[in-house]
C-alpha cells in the first residue's frame, strides 16, 4: 500500500511518501530506531527506551514464524510508524492478544498505543 501525503490529510507542505509494508528480517534494525525514538518521547509507553536490539529482533521474528500481522510505514528506506498484534502468551485471560500503532514524531502528532 502506498500513501501519499495528501491522500493521510497532512500538511500540505509534507510531500512525503509512506509505503505500508509486512516488517522483514532486514527491516528490524530501523523498526528499533523508530521505537526507540517513540519510547524516549515517554507519553505513549511504559518503556523509556526501546529493549535492547536482541529482544526486539527475538520479538518481530517470533511474531513473523507464528504469522501475526505486523505492518511497517516506510518513507526513504526507513521505518517511521508501525502497528503488530501479538497473541497473549501464557494462561488464557481475557485479552486475546496486543496490538501497537505509533508514528514517529517526525512524521505526525499521533502516536498511539493500546492493547
Amino acid at each position: 500500500m502506498r500513501l501519499r501525503a495528501e491522500q493521510v490529510q497532512l500538511d500540505a507542505d509534507l510531500a512525503m511518501t509512506i509505503d505500508i509494508i509486512p516488517i522483514r528480517d532486514d527491516l528490524i534494525d530501523s523498526f528499533h530506531a523508530a521505537l526507540d525514538q517513540v519510547c524516549r518521547e515517554r507519553m505513549y509507553f511504559v518503556f523509556l527506551q526501546a529493549p535492547p536490539i536482541e529482544e526486539t529482533r527475538a520479538f518481530v521474528r517470533g511474531n513473523m514464524a507464528k504469522g501475526a500481522p505486523q505492518l511497517v510505514a516506510m518513507n526513504a528506506n526507513r521505518v517511521v510508524g508501525w502497528c503488530d498484534v501479538s497473541p497473549s502468551r501464557g494462561r488464557p485471560c481475557a485479552i486475546a492478544a496486543w496490538w501497537a500503532l505509533a508514528c514517529c514524531p517526525t512524521t505526525g502528532d499521533a502516536v498511539w498505543a493500546r492493547n
